[in-house]
């Protein structure tokens, strides 16, 4: 029923952001992350300044085997909410996917000037390690 309420009023306001977000996350919750990035996409012009709504994006576009479409979306949060170690931690790991260890452990390095818990510290670290050990030089590689 939720999901039909929230349908029904995008399809009236397809930029209403608060109606996507919440229908996103419902397909989420049911593991239907391809129609939850459809959802995002289609509101995307009214998300301009929700930083949130693009972290979510991101998480799904990186969940989905997309890490340039996550880090576009971390990218556009991080100019919004800077703030934010799990966003920085998130671009560095696209980043790092699409083969741009430089620009990884740059993101990397920021997440860990912000409150994270242990375990992303630790990760944070481990990825650093291991980007300085494989490409000592900072050399961006792929």
């Amino acid at each position: 029923r939720a999901e039909s309420v929230l349908k029904q009023g995008l399809s009236k306001y397809p930029d209403h952001t608060g109606s996507a977000r919440l229908l996103a996350r419902l397909l989420v919750s049911r593991g239907q992350h391809a129609e939850a990035i459809v959802q995002l996409e289609s509101a995307l012009d009214g998300a301009t300044q929700d930083a949130d709504y693009h972290a979510l994006l991101a998480g799904l576009y990186q969940h989905n085997g997309n890490p340039a479409g996550a880090a576009r979306h971390y990218t556009e949060a991080l100019a919004l909410n800077p703030g934010r170690g799990e966003w920085w931690m998130g671009l560095g790991i696209s980043r790092e996917q699409t083969g741009n260890t430089s620009a990884a452990g740059e993101s990397y390095r920021k997440a860990l000037k912000y409150p994270l818990d242990a375990a992303l510290q630790d990760f944070i670290s481990t990825r650093l390690q291991l980007i300085n050990h494989h490409n000592p030089a900072g050399q961006v590689t792929g």
